[in-house]
Formats: structure tokens, C-alpha cells, sequence
């Protein structure tokens, strides 16, 4: 087991994009480096929050958990460093993705 957490705990940080965005390879970039900056280090204990990227075409949303190594280890570090690189980010609590 890589990473256990009680259900109720489990916070998300959420990256809204539009479509033509997210298929943006300097958007992309961009958050990947933003997200970099706040990723905990590989034996770092504690806690590490899943980023999900909400994708909106205008009528439909999907939203895309990214891998292990974009979670970050604070979540309020991370959306203050997105939102100056101007993402619409938003941290939701207690929600479960299936």
C-alpha cells in the first residue's frame, strides 16, 4: 500500500480547464511545473493530495485524477502558486471519485 486514507479525510485539488486547454502543450507545461514546486519528496510521510483536472467543453465536465507524482503536500501552497500562473483552481473536501 502506497497510500491509505480515511475516506472523510480525503481532500482533492481541482484544476478547472477548458478543453482547449488542456490539450495545450504549454498549459500543460506550465502546470506541470507549477505543480512540481509543491510535490512531497518520495519517503515524505504525511499527507498528499490528489490533483484532478475538471475539463469543461462548455456543455460537458470530465474530470481526470493525475498521476501519484502531481499530488502535493499542500494544498494551499499549491493554489496560491496556481492561481498566480493564472489556473481557476478550487480545493474540495470529503469528496469521493469512483
Amino acid at each position: 500500500v502506497d497510500d491509505c486514507r480515511a475516506v472523510h479525510d480525503l481532500n482533492l485539488l481541482l484544476v478547472q480547464l477548458p478543453s482547449d486547454q488542456a490539450s495545450d502543450i504549454a498549459v500543460q507545461h506550465k502546470l506541470r511545473e507549477c505543480l512540481t514546486q509543491h510535490r512531497p519528496d518520495r519517503e515524505e510521510l504525511g499527507v498528499k493530495v490528489p490533483v484532478i483536472a475538471e475539463v469543461s467543453d462548455g456543455t460537458t465536465v470530465r474530470y481526470v485524477r493525475l498521476g501519484p507524482q502531481f499530488f502535493v503536500r499542500n494544498v494551499d501552497a499549491a493554489i496560491e502558486s496556481l492561481v498566480q500562473q493564472d489556473f481557476s483552481v478550487r480545493r474540495s473536501e470529503n469528496m469521493v471519485i469512483g
